[in-house]
């Protein structure tokens, strides 16, 4: 055996102008065994090229092919279904795309997961044969069959369901502190967009201005009209606005359910009715009801005094 030369790469005539290609020959030359001759003997190398070597790992070019092999994980998934994967044939191409993908998909997908060099008849066919066999499986989903890769043929050690149980909760750990913290970043959010900005601040201060001073105007002029109401005088009148506001309210849903009975006998809409009998609504005149609010609680349930005239016994 005669020992090995180094081999300039600029005396192939190759052009290498980019770092990152020169970094590639770099690897391949290391792998066989030449690593310092390989990195003096790929003209245009520098310290960007150095740089560039540690970004895509130092390591990586003195692994050997051994090593790799070492390194190698063991397959999730039975050698006899590898196998069928492996070829030219269209049938194994389909499943290999769809093992790499692993997520369902329908006929184009799939096509589109083979780049289209399948036509679309022989992947329909290769697929119904793959799902007899049970590599993959279907479901018709709206009158379209989705393909997916059979789940049921990984195989997980306990080592492995045991990690991938641990990142589980990790994630849902991890899932559980970002709801927490969206929870409050929107509280804030809510909070922020709530208060008035600094632009806002002069106008709505001018407004508030302006409301004090037309309530003290009013005050003045109350107090100047020589008009005196008792605590009591008001009390007895806030309790017959509120017993009038609730015989307003009581007379008026009489008024509309029986509106509406005659509506359903005559097969009629209520509006109709209420134009055919000449019904005038608050809405009609533009009436406003007085809020509820301004009357105190114990006003609504005074009764109603019945007229002297009424006879008692009828």
């Amino acid at each position: 055996h005669q020992p090995r030369t180094p081999c300039p790469v600029g005396s192939l005539g190759l052009e290498l102008t980019s770092p990152w290609q020169r970094v590639e020959v770099r690897r391949a030359m290391a792998e066989l065994g030449d690593k310092e001759e390989a990195v003096m003997s790929v003209p245009g190398g520098g310290e960007g090229e150095d740089n560039a070597a540690e970004r895509m790992g130092r390591d990586s070019i003195s692994t050997t092919s051994s090593d790799r092999r070492k390194k190698k994980k063991k397959g999730l998934i039975p050698s006899a279904v590898k196998q069928k994967m492996k070829g030219d044939s269209p049938a194994a191409k389909i499943l290999h795309a769809l093992f790499k993908k692993n997520r369902p998909g329908n006929v184009n997908s799939i096509c589109d997961f083979t780049r289209h060099e399948i036509p679309k008849g022989i992947v329909q066919n290769c697929l119904e044969e793959w799902v007899r066999s049970g590599e993959v499986r279907m479901t018709d989903q709206s009158n379209q069959k989705v393909y997916w890769f059979n789940q049921a043929l990984y195989k997980l050690s306990d080592s492995n369901l045991s990690s991938v149980q641990k990142e589980v909760e990790e994630l849902k750990e991890n899932q559980q502190e970002l709801s927490e913290s969206l929870q409050s970043m929107e509280a804030e959010l809510q909070s922020l967009e709530a208060t008035p900005t600094n632009t806002d601040l002069p106008q709505l201060l001018a407004k508030e201005e302006k409301d004090v001073k037309g309530l003290r105007a009013r005050a003045d002029k109350l107090r100047s009209s020589g008009i005196v109401i008792t605590p009591a005088e008001k009390e007895r009148k806030t309790k017959n606005l509120s017993r009038y506001r609730s015989e307003w309210v009581k007379r008026k849903r009489l008024c509309m359910d029986m509106v509406h009975m005659i509506a359903d006998g005559m097969e009629k809409r209520p509006k109709e009715v209420q134009k055919l009998i000449g019904i005038e609504t608050d809405e009609d005149v533009q009436v406003t009801l007085p809020p509820a609010d301004k009357a105190p609680a114990k006003a609504l349930t005074v009764p109603r005094k019945r007229p002297k005239h009424v006879n008692n016994k009828e």
